[in-house]
């Protein structure tokens, strides 16, 4: 692979695509982690902060940035669902009447 091919420039459009698809799997992971460990203001910004260094340079060689903003951006959206569901774990499979 020749070494061009590496500082080729994306189009916007797909650098979006592969963010977007990569903020559904971390939403997706979050179930499987247990904890809600990522629901902090810190991981938004910096996926965010990731994100935005891809959208700028969109070359080739940044694309894992891009992967793993997307990925930070979809686990801190999935903890902050899942500790919000937190309060209605102790009602899971009883009956409850109102």
């Amino acid at each position: 692979m020749q070494l061009w091919q590496f500082t080729r420039r994306i189009h916007t459009s797909w650098i979006i695509a592969v963010a977007s698809s990569c903020v559904v799997i971390g939403v997706a992971l979050v179930p499987s982690l247990g904890r809600p460990w990522f629901g902090s203001t810190t991981v938004l910004i910096g996926g965010a902060t990731l994100l935005g260094i891809g959208l700028w340079r969109r070359n080739v060689f940044i694309l894992p940035l891009v992967v793993m903003a997307g990925l930070l951006i979809g686990l801190w959206r999935g903890s902050v669902e899942a500790s919000q569901l937190t309060v209605y774990k102790n009602i899971i499979n009883t009956t409850v009447s109102i």
